[in-house]
């Protein structure tokens, strides 16, 4: 029996535009934040980059993606749409803590 049409288009989409995983994408999140030397100079903006090229740099190595995030362009630099998600889970877990910027 052949698989109807509609099969075969929706596993072509889906081999073309990677899933998100979740759990991948958190443990590299919170691997980044882990190895910080000193993590006051850890920002979102350095974290969103560092997270790009992690992903860009795979991809371009083993056609395959970190965690199958999507990045926005952004004047400062790439940013991963689902990072605050992840991090507030973080920090819900107890894994990491975030503080308000200082002056």
């Amino acid at each position: 029996m052949r698989p109807e049409r509609s099969d075969r288009l929706q596993r072509l989409a889906d081999a073309l535009e990677p899933r998100f995983r979740g759990a991948r994408f958190r443990r590299a999140v919170h691997y980044v934040c882990w190895i910080c030397e000193d993590p006051r100079t850890l920002g979102l903006q350095r974290l969103n980059l560092i997270l790009w090229y992690a992903d860009r740099n795979l991809y371009l190595r083993r056609r395959r993606p970190l965690g199958g995030a999507t990045y926005l362009r952004h004047h400062p630099g790439p940013r991963a749409l689902p990072l605050e998600a992840q991090l507030r889970e973080l920090e819900r877990d107890g894994l990491i803590a975030r503080r308000p910027r200082g002056s």
